[in-house]
């Protein structure tokens, strides 16, 4: 059930169709907007229900793997499990089955910068079994000593792992980026990661999870069902309250642990210091050796805190990660001086309250930039502060862009960090389909603009 764009769903078809008769793939897209997936599928014995979902297809079947997007309490998931369909997700179905250790990352932000930094520091002592992901965030590692297994990438950073299970074996080490979505499920089947790693839990998701009591809890399965370590930064209050199952050690980190000297990290912000000690405290549980090298050779992720560029000799950072106002909060850390801040997208159904009191209290913010469907949320919340920067409300992304651009003096940054989902129109019958598309787009605009002042 949903076969989507984004090569889970794929992976699930794949998977099925080499174990089972007769395999239905339903989407409520289209074929022109799946084509790309479908024809990856190409030469497979596998039905298409494209446009609708039929519900006596789903009385009808045996097994049914859901994209991570489709709620488990889903009237049409309801009927194949009043039926005696086993209903599952492709993730599941992974930690079921991997043979390997596995090191799972969750977290509301930082999830991915850590899972590839810890994926990069096993690389230094284990042998990289997608050689494809060299070179895509960190300097080359070099030829790793031999005989001491593969280390994968999976989950919602590297790639669908399901039908790669057969090259595994338990020298291996997956390192696994996971949402609340994809661990709401490992309740059901009562599994999680060898190794797990919580790197903070705030406000996210809560146009998708009914409140934030669920959102907690579908983290929580991370932890619960853990068969080793869980990791957790010592300094965040909320993870400090979480409850200690019994059998499961729990390995608190915190900012101040030296790992390594905080310049090993070309990373800006605290909070990418804190990611790094997490993901070097989770390799530490697996192997005892010098990982600092990967450190040093990591350059970053693109869109989180991503520099750009420079326009009229000023800095200008791609945060389009920064879907939540404490994403927002964070990137903010990182600079004291002469920001220009663009905010605004779609609503999560978040509070901005927490993230204007920041605003308002750094005394380095030259201009905030307001534009998308939430823009009357945050400037209420802002204007309640008394903020005594400039704020102005634009009708489209390009026009806040251009007025910031604009604004820009030597020495100044430029903070696209929206504390907003993408999913909205920017300019007239124009739509952003993810936070990858806004800031591949934010990066064009930055280009063009350098071009101008050269």
């Amino acid at each position: 059930m949903g076969l989507g764009v984004f090569g889970g769903g794929i992976e699930s078809a794949k998977f099925l169709s080499r174990y089972c008769s007769h395999v239905l793939v339903t989407d409520l897209r289209d074929e022109s907007v799946l084509k790309e997936s479908i024809d990856a599928l190409e030469g497979l014995r596998i039905e298409y229900r494209l446009g609708e979902h039929r519900k006596q297809d789903f009385e009808q079947a045996d097994v049914v793997i859901h994209s991570p997007a489709v709620r488990p309490d889903n009237p049409l998931l309801q009927a194949a499990r009043h039926h005696g369909a086993e209903v599952t997700m492709e993730m599941s179905l992974f930690i079921e089955a991997c043979p390997a250790k596995t090191v799972g990352i969750t977290g509301s932000n930082g999830k991915t910068t850590t899972a590839l930094l810890a994926y990069e520091m096993l690389c230094e002592v284990m042998q990289r079994a997608q050689p494809e992901l060299e070179g895509r965030w960190a300097e080359p590692a070099g030829e790793p000593p031999r005989g001491n297994g593969k280390v994968w990438l999976g989950g919602n950073c590297g790639e669908p792992l399901l039908n790669k299970l057969e090259g595994m074996t338990s020298d291996d080490v997956v390192v696994l980026e996971l949402s609340s979505f994809q661990l709401q499920d490992w309740h059901r089947i009562k599994k999680s990661s060898d190794i797990s790693v919580i790197t903070n839990i705030t406000p996210n998701h809560l146009d998708w999870h009914k409140d934030m009591a669920e959102y907690i809890w579908a983290k929580a399965a991370i932890y619960v069902y853990s068969t080793g370590s869980v990791i957790c930064n010592s300094e965040r209050d909320e993870l400090a309250q979480l409850p200690r199952p019994n059998g499961v050690e729990f390995r608190g980190y915190s900012t101040h642990d030296a790992v390594a000297p905080r310049e090993t990290l070309r990373l800006p912000g605290q909070f990418n210091w804190s990611n790094a000690c997490a993901a070097m405290v989770a390799c530490k549980a697996i192997c005892d050796a010098d990982l600092v090298n990967g450190l040093k050779r990591f350059r970053g992720v693109e869109h989180r805190l991503e520099f750009c560029g420079e326009v009229n000799g000023a800095r200008c950072f791609n945060d389009s990660i920064a879907t939540t106002p404490e994403s927002t909060i964070a990137g903010l850390s990182a600079f004291d001086s002469g920001v220009h801040l663009l905010l605004g997208g779609s609503d999560k159904g978040l509070s901005y309250d927490a993230l204007a009191k920041i605003i308002a209290e750094h005394c380095g913010i030259k201009g905030v930039y307001l534009q998308g469907a939430n823009a009357d949320a945050i400037e209420a919340a802002i204007l309640r502060t008394g903020m005594a920067a400039p704020l102005t409300r634009f009708a489209t992304f390009d026009a806040a862009c251009d007025a910031a651009f604009a604004a820009l003096e030597p020495g100044d940054v430029f903070l696209m960090s929206p504390a907003s989902a993408s999913f909205y129109e920017y300019a007239p019958h124009k739509r952003f389909t993810n936070f990858e598309h806004r800031g591949r787009y934010f990066k064009t605009l930055v280009q063009a603009h350098a071009s101008k002042t050269t």
